[in-house]
């Protein structure tokens, strides 16, 4: 769909809006409804519970379009949950895991005869992506001026394709299933060190060191 133009084809999840704001003190919900152009429905729902040191939300959003063009609807669902732990005044430790379900459906097929290519009408063609994200990250207050982060990600997703040999225009152009699949794992570790040697009357001075 017109998403990948904007965001890349392998854009994380698609174009969710990923919200994962940290919890309140206190037992706090919220819901919203969202709707815009091209069949677009946004729902969204959220609890926190907050007491002493512990914070935790739990948030879920659906997003679905019809889409612009031919065969090109598009839903995704995601669920995030953030815990976060003030350990001490200056240190704090916090989790963060969400995984998101895609489904979008693909408008034409690509076919190759010898050397020649092209693309035919498919009403039955789609792409299922489910993405987990969980970094976790590690905070460190040291002094007012010097503020340290300790952070790591894993990033995993699994890709299905498929197409069933039905539905194809004109009838007939895709002979059986096609079935495609793939897993893929990411690891990413970083270490920030934020310094402030100035900050006087709303002015702030910041410098990052870090891999």
């Amino acid at each position: 769909g017109a998403q990948s133009s904007m965001y890349g084809s392998r854009a994380v999840g698609g174009v969710i809006n990923i919200i994962t704001r940290k919890g309140t003190e206190g037992i706090h919900g919220d819901v919203g409804f969202h709707g815009g152009n091209l069949g677009r429905f946004i729902e969204d729902a959220a609890f926190s519970l907050g007491k002493g040191n512990h914070k935790l939300r739990v948030a879920y959003q659906r997003w679905d379009q019809y889409g612009r063009f031919f065969n090109d609807a598009m839903a995704q669902n995601a669920v995030n949950l953030n815990w976060h732990y003030q350990w001490t005044p200056e240190f704090s430790v916090s989790f963060t895991p969400t995984y998101i379900n895609t489904l979008q459906e693909l408008a034409y097929d690509v076919v190759v005869e010898g050397n020649v290519v092209y693309f035919p009408r498919d009403t039955n063609r789609n792409l299922r992506r489910d993405t987990l994200v969980a970094p976790i990250v590690f905070e460190l207050h040291a002094t007012p001026w010097w503020d340290s982060y300790l952070d790591y990600s894993l990033l995993y997703q699994f890709v299905r394709l498929k197409n069933p040999p039905g539905g194809d225009i004109p009838v007939g152009t895709v002979v059986g299933n096609q079935y495609y699949r793939s897993n893929e794992y990411r690891h990413r570790f970083s270490v920030r060190n934020v310094f402030t040697p100035l900050d006087h009357k709303g002015f702030r001075n910041r410098i990052t060191v870090g891999f």
